[in-house]
């Protein structure tokens, strides 16, 4: 959830320092990537789920894409003079939250978990074979 707030925080800021668009393509432009995010936020939590550390991948590496994207909007909006600086900063907590919550001990003992499920069900399945 962190990680879609983060993502909300930077899309609204980005869609904000765009020119005046029609109703059309300022709804396109802010559902299109809402729908990409969201599925790349539920197939990473799914393959967590099932086991494959890909799943933690595909978190980490959504984790530094709006890391980088909200400190060059935070950038562009110090030059710019504009006003949305405080939403990004509010994006940065949320994104300290969620790589506190990644790095966790908690969250690192159910990734190795559910990969020893895995692997252990996939030894027992060659042994049955």
């Amino acid at each position: 959830m962190l990680l879609l707030i983060a993502f909300a925080f930077n899309l609204l800021t980005f869609l904000h320092a765009l020119p005046q668009l029609s109703p059309q393509v300022h709804a396109l432009s802010f559902f299109v990537p809402s729908i990409v995010i969201i599925g790349a936020i539920l197939t990473a939590s799914y393959l967590l789920a099932r086991c494959y550390t890909t799943g933690v991948a595909g978190l980490v590496y959504l984790c530094a894409m709006l890391m980088i994207s909200t400190i060059l909007l935070l950038a562009y909006s110090v030059i710019s003079g504009s006003h949305s600086g405080l939403w990004l900063l509010l994006a940065l907590a949320a994104l300290a939250g969620a790589r506190w919550i990644l790095n966790g001990q908690a969250f690192i003992l159910f990734a190795v978990y559910c990969r020893t499920q895995r692997l252990a069900r996939v030894g027992r399945q060659r042994r049955m074979i």
